[in-house]
């Protein structure tokens, strides 16, 4: 096959693949106008929240005594979907308990369990990784939590994230934990599985069936799966004609990654424009601006140095690796907050951001209003970056407004 066959052929795919897209975005526009696209969770803001709703959600589903009524059904079917069948617990017996307290933080105790299965035998420790990263021997704290409880039919932890990477070694305090004790699964496949079983036992209640369907499409968000199944088998389908075309899909895979980069190449001249019409209306001064890192790794991203601060600047970021999590605000230098703790409130409630606790250099943190630049970024926000200003525009729209919420402090 001839570098020119080659071409041609990968141009034929995308062509075939093109139609298809464009029938998916009709019927999501379809879907728009019968408002099935209306969801609770996106509308509240809540689907980057891993306490509030991802930890508090599970949780009252798996709980025996929990408001939807199913007894221990889900807890029983949650137990198979991860394995979790070799420990011996009596479900209908289980309290189920979120951020549970088991002291103060030291080296190698204290801290807070995301999700706490537990009989007076038995003890399921669920720690749920959605944005946050790991902290120093957070698995080892709970292991030697649960250790000392003596359980008499043992005990096990369970690492959920979103595609079911493994522990880092700082949180199982280099290998202290027994790997046998840990359980790792992940929302994209267990989690959404789980869940689908879930909407099917919970037919009888309406409500209750409804708000599941609600989340599962808050996780395949998260977790990169907005196609629909109909659409999915076509794609397969298409990819699945030849030997050509398999070999045309790994040249694709291979270099979405670059193509990627390219794009994200541009935000450093929408710095530049923002800049240059931020100056021009003579308010604000940006006296310069800085593309960094790698976006594909966490804390990466690019800044804006504004005239007169002399402590802080601002900066856009994501917070996880491979486009994750995008969110921006004001950062300390060296991460010494000058600014009082009235001046830190002020800024967070004209911003509607927030301030995490031990938030660290970030003096105030916010997600984008626009859903396409939130969570796992997909194909429309690099194309809202080639194609067209939408994500320039966000990007004039937040800073100006950093910028007036922080006009009357000394930065």
């Amino acid at each position: 096959m001839t570098k020119e066959l080659n071409t041609e052929r990968l141009q034929s795919l995308l062509e075939q693949i093109a139609v298809l897209v464009k029938q998916e975005h009709k019927a999501n526009a379809e879907k728009q106008r019968r408002g099935e696209n209306f969801n609770i969770f996106s509308v509240l803001g809540l689907y980057h929240q891993e306490v509030s709703l991802h930890s508090a959600f599970i949780a009252e589903l798996l709980n025996p005594r929990g408001a939807h009524g199913l007894g221990d059904a889900l807890l029983v079917s949650f137990l198979q979907k991860i394995g979790l069948t070799d420990l011996k617990i009596e479900t209908s017996q289980c309290m189920v308990t979120v951020e549970f307290w088991i002291g103060e933080k030291t080296d190698e105790s204290g801290g807070r369990i995301d999700i706490l299965i537990e009989t007076p035998e038995s003890a399921i420790i669920i720690e749920n990784k959605i944005f946050a990263g790991d902290q120093p021997k957070q698995l080892l704290r709970y292991y030697n939590y649960a250790s000392s409880k003596r359980y008499k039919n043992g005990f096990k932890l369970v690492y959920l994230t979103l595609d079911g990477t493994s522990p880092s070694a700082d949180s199982t305090g280099n290998g202290k934990v027994p790997e046998d004790d840990i359980i790792c699964f992940s929302y994209k496949e267990e989690i959404l599985s789980w869940l689908g079983e879930a909407i099917g036992t919970s037919a009888q209640q309406p409500k209750l069936r409804e708000t599941i369907i609600q989340y599962v499409e808050i996780i395949k968000k998260l977790t990169g799966q907005n196609m629909e199944k109909e659409s999915e088998k076509a794609l397969l389908d298409i990819l699945l004609t030849s030997e050509e075309t398999i070999h045309a899909s790994f040249i694709i895979e291979e270099n979405l990654w670059k193509l990627k980069r390219r794009i994200l190449a541009r935000v450093e001249k929408f710095q530049e424009d923002v800049a240059d019409d931020i100056n021009k209306a003579g308010e604000f001064k940006i006296s310069g601006f800085k593309l960094a890192g790698d976006f594909a790794q966490p804390q990466s991203g690019f800044s804006f140095y504004i005239e007169g601060w002399r402590n802080h600047w601002i900066k856009f970021t994501f917070g996880e690796k491979y486009y994750k999590r995008f969110y921006y605000g004001i950062v300390a230098n060296n991460g010494v907050e000058t600014l009082s703790k009235i001046q830190l409130e002020s800024i967070v409630g004209k911003l509607n951001g927030y301030r995490s606790a031990g938030s660290g250099w970030w003096t105030c943190e916010k997600y984008p209003e626009d859903e396409v630049f939130r969570d796992h970024w997909q194909a429309e926000a690099f194309v809202s970056i080639a194609k067209n200003d939408r994500f320039k525009q966000l990007m004039k729209k937040e800073v100006e407004n950093l910028l007036k919420a922080t006009a009357h402090l000394d930065m």
